[in-house]
């Protein structure tokens, strides 16, 4: 079972405690049951294949740098996941030169393989060397939230319309935008506000047990 770490927000904090790194750390004895970070993993572009890391700063959402891209479509400016376009999880986002630079490979067997540069993780850079100092912001959908995307241009949607099949775009999100996590189930916590996520499904971290990862690979 998939646990959104907002539901119980506290949770992030525990996390942090932990130290978030793949080896592992006990968390407070008196918080009753022992939780172990077994596995890192982020996901550069929403919904693509993920990086597995021993350790990863934590920014204002989450992981950085971690659900700041996302594939729409290029009509509805609605987000595409795998279940949409399950050759999504065949290309292989990565990070290069001291993770300055975001780089997306296709990994498909039976297919040659592909290296293509998305831009730089600094957006004032990516706006000016790439996308040459225009700035195409728009409204995109994820679930039932209407949030900032800014466009990543016509050469990589046109690499990601012909991989998927389908129109699509690359936005990332602007570093300034703020995404509210606050809803019926969050809106009692007082600290709540202070919280905001990328383009991840609601919260900023995500937790999945070790048993439940088992259960999910025997079907």
């Amino acid at each position: 079972v998939l646990l959104a770490v907002g539901v119980a927000i506290a949770v992030i904090a525990l996390l942090i405690v932990l130290v978030l790194r793949r080896r592992g750390a006990q968390a407070d004895p008196d918080a009753g049951a022992e939780i172990t970070v077994t596995d890192i993993y982020l996901y550069p572009i929403k919904s693509m294949r993920g990086i597995r890391v021993n350790e990863w700063p934590i920014g204002t959402t989450g992981f950085m740098f971690d659900r700041r891209w996302m594939v729409v479509h290029a009509e509805r400016h609605e987000f595409i996941t795998q279940r949409q376009a399950p050759r999504m999880a065949l290309l292989q986002p990565r990070f290069e030169n001291n993770n300055q630079e975001l780089w997306l490979s296709t990994v498909a067997p039976a297919e040659r393989r592909r290296d293509v540069l998305l831009g730089f993780t600094d957006e004032k850079r990516d706006v000016q060397e790439r996308m040459g100092g225009v700035v195409n912001t728009y409204k995109v959908r994820v679930w039932g939230d209407s949030v900032d995307g800014i466009d990543c241009g016509d050469e990589v949607a046109k690499r990601l319309t012909e991989f998927l099949g389908e129109p699509a775009r690359l936005v990332r999100m602007p570093d300034e935008y703020k995404r509210s996590v606050t809803d019926e189930r969050t809106s009692h916590i007082d600290t709540i506000e202070r919280v905001s996520a990328s383009f991840a499904d609601k919260y900023p971290f995500l937790l999945i047990s070790q048993e439940s990862l088992r259960e999910l690979n025997t079907h």
